[in-house]
Order: C-alpha cells, then sequence, then structure tokens
C-alpha cells in the first residue's frame, strides 16, 4: 500500500496457481477520476520523482474515495492493518521526524506481519492532505522482499462533493535481470490486490491500473 507492501513471493505462488482478478472503473470523463498528472508524469507537484528514486516506476494506482482528503490521507497511511490481512499492527516511531515528536519526513511506519516479522518504512516526503512516500530499511526490517530501492509515492487530490483521488506510483528494482519480468507482474498484482482490499475498507473504486 502500502500504501503497503505485500510479500512478492506469495502473489509469485498465485502467479503459478492463477491470481484473482481485480475489477475496475476505466477512467472517464467524470471529473472526481481525472488527475492533473498522468501516469508518467515525473513531476508531481513540488516534487521530482527522478530526484527521490534510483529506480524506475514499475506501476501505477489509481482509486476514487467517497471521504475527504483530511480523511483517507491519514486512514492509508496508519490503518494498515485494516486493509492488509497480512499486518496486525502499525507504529510510528517519530524521534528522527522533522516535526519532532508527531508525523514528517523522517518518521518511521513499522507494519508488524502475522508472522511476527517488521517491516521499517521512513518517511521521505510527507505533505499533510496532499503527498506522502516511504521507502523500506532493509537493515532494521526483519522481513524480506525479493526487491529493492522500493519508493511508493502517494499523491491526494481533492475531488466534487469531498472526494478524493489518490494516486499511488511504485518504484523498485528487482534483484537480478533474469526474474524481472516475473517480480514486477507479481509485485504489480499485489499492489493492485492490496488498493482493491483499501478500496472495500474505505468507500473507494480502483480507476486506473497502469505502468
Amino acid at each position: 500500500m502500502v500504501i503497503t507492501l505485500r510479500v512478492v513471493v506469495t502473489c509469485l505462488l498465485a502467479l503459478v496457481m492463477g491470481c484473482t482478478s481485480t475489477e475496475f472503473v476505466s477512467q472517464s470523463a467524470d471529473a472526481s477520476y481525472e488527475s492533473a498528472y498522468a501516469l508518467g508524469d515525473r513531476i508531481i507537484g513540488p516534487h521530482n520523482l527522478d530526484k527521490i528514486s534510483g529506480a524506475p516506476q514499475r506501476k501505477v494506482v489509481m482509486a476514487h474515495f467517497k471521504k475527504p482528503v483530511s480523511d483517507i490521507f491519514f486512514s492509508l497511511l496508519t490503518e494498515v492493518d485494516r486493509y492488509d490481512e497480512t499486518i496486525v499492527d502499525v507504529s510510528f516511531d517519530h524521534s528522527r521526524s522533522s516535526n519532532p515528536g508527531t508525523f514528517g519526513v523522517g518518521s518511521v511506519r513499522i507494519c508488524t506481519f502475522d508472522s511476527g516479522k517488521k517491516l521499517y518504512e521512513p518517511l521521505v516526503v510527507f505533505e499533510p492532505n496532499k503527498f506522502y512516500a516511504y521507502s523500506v530499511d532493509t537493515e532494521l526490517s526483519t522481513r524480506t522482499l525479493p526487491i529493492r530501492d522500493v519508493l511508493l509515492f502517494y499523491s491526494f487530490e481533492g475531488r466534487p462533493q469531498d472526494t478524493t483521488l489518490l494516486t499511488v506510483r511504485a518504484h523498485f528494482n528487482p534483484p537480478n535481470p533474469i526474474v524481472s519480468p516475473i517480480i514486477k507482474v507479481a509485485f504489480g498484482r499485489a499492489l493492485t490486490s492490496t488498493f482493491q482490499s483499501a478500496s472495500d475498507v474505505f468507500d473507494g473504486v480502483l480507476v486506473r491500473i497502469g505502468s
């Protein structure tokens, strides 16, 4: 999503067994589904994604929620355990935050999985009700991911009738070129599944899925 980051290995197995298809609403002329940015844009507001991430963009998921930005922004950030069934606890370490004691760049989200292992996700962008982005601290994390150089960038746009358009841009590198196509497909399906679940929980719908 993380949002949350599901285990790619799980979906690799699903690729063999057959993944459940995810339904989404095709983007239309409806103003609620129109973003100020194209899926391939690298400048999002004041942020140059090429300077934030050393990895290419691999997947984009866009969802529309029937909630104001102020609600969905923090729900997606802090309530991962509500929309990822593998996560049992979410906590934050603000000791290195740019806003001492509360959310800011440098805050770390700590997701505890049902196995007891943890994923540490430092915030590298944080603009309340506009943008946030996080990476993965592989040294602190006890949960191992079969990908590296992870960055997920979230942008939130207010839409008519106090609704929200969310776009999540996922960046990562595979461990080696041989498995790159498989990892890309598996991660993309896992990410889409996560935000399908988030849409179900927080009264939303997937609008577009791209790369």
